[in-house]
């Protein structure tokens, strides 16, 4: 039975070792019970400097300590799983990680120890900081919208989930008066091209390039939509008013001449 017991504690400890998340166990006080050998990864010390410490007794400062006491704490007293995410300093620059926090209960039902599993996603916030920069400082007008359909699954209308600065100064609508709302409900008298070009971008996934004008804008628009998820288009789009009006007037004066 201790050879059975020893085989399956290698194996488990092989298998957590294997992935790419930091596990660890705790106790009521706090204190490290399992720690994952990767945690040599962002703490510069082995996962035997931990065993039977407290945050604060393997030396992370105070503020993260009084964090993860008070998740671990409510975890045990409330017996619901914890999610959250926290940044910590490392010898690699600020990591940020996702954190959960899982009850193990004994035969009696009362949780007896909490197991918490630290996830690396600083590549992925990163990325989305890089993405949040673009999308504010870009030049061109980006809206992201979600189609809806009626009954037979035609496109009849769409919803603003997210527009950038540069959509608010292009159009002179503001993100506070229209995101979450129907396009129909800002702009009643839009075109029903507009829905129907839209639509097909959202179900089909075929991208659009087109110019066009928006008649209740008064203002010309060149237009590129994709879909970056199923029933879901967003739009890069340019203020053409002022050249299309100058090609139009010019056509004016040579028919004019002519």
């Amino acid at each position: 039975i201790e050879d059975a017991l020893k085989e399956s504690e290698e194996n488990y400890r092989a298998l957590l070792d294997g992935l790419p998340d930091i596990v660890m166990r705790f106790d009521r006080e706090g204190r490290h019970l399992f720690v994952t050998e990767n945690v040599i990864d962002v703490a510069g010390m082995p996962a035997t400097n931990f065993l039977g410490k407290t945050h604060r007794e393997v030396g992370f400062p105070e503020e993260m300590c009084l964090y993860w006491e008070r998740a671990i704490d409510r975890t045990f007293s409330t017996g619901v799983p914890f999610e959250d995410e926290f940044e910590l300093q490392s010898e690699n620059g600020l990591i940020f990680f996702n954190w959960r926090l899982l009850p193990e209960l004994d035969s009696q039902g009362r949780v007896q120890t909490v197991l918490s599993i630290s996830r690396d996603v600083t590549a992925q916030r990163r990325v989305e900081q890089q993405y949040r920069t673009l999308f504010r400082e870009m030049l061109d007008g980006f809206a992201l919208h979600e189609i809806i359909c009626n009954e037979q699954g035609q496109p009849v209308d769409y919803r603003f989930l997210d527009i950038n600065p540069a959509f608010e100064r292009q159009t002179g609508l503001k993100a506070e008066s229209i995101v979450g709302k129907r396009v129909l409900e800002v702009l009643p008298m839009t075109e029903s091209h507009w829905i129907q070009t839209y639509g097909r971008v959202a179900l089909t996934g075929e991208p659009a390039l087109f110019e066009n004008y928006a008649r209740e804008l008064d203002k010309h628009f060149k237009v590129t939509a994709f879909r970056p998820a199923p029933n879901q288009f967003a739009c890069i789009f340019t203020d053409v008013t002022d050249r299309k009006r100058t090609v139009n007037a010019l056509m004016r004066q040579q028919t004019i001449i002519a």
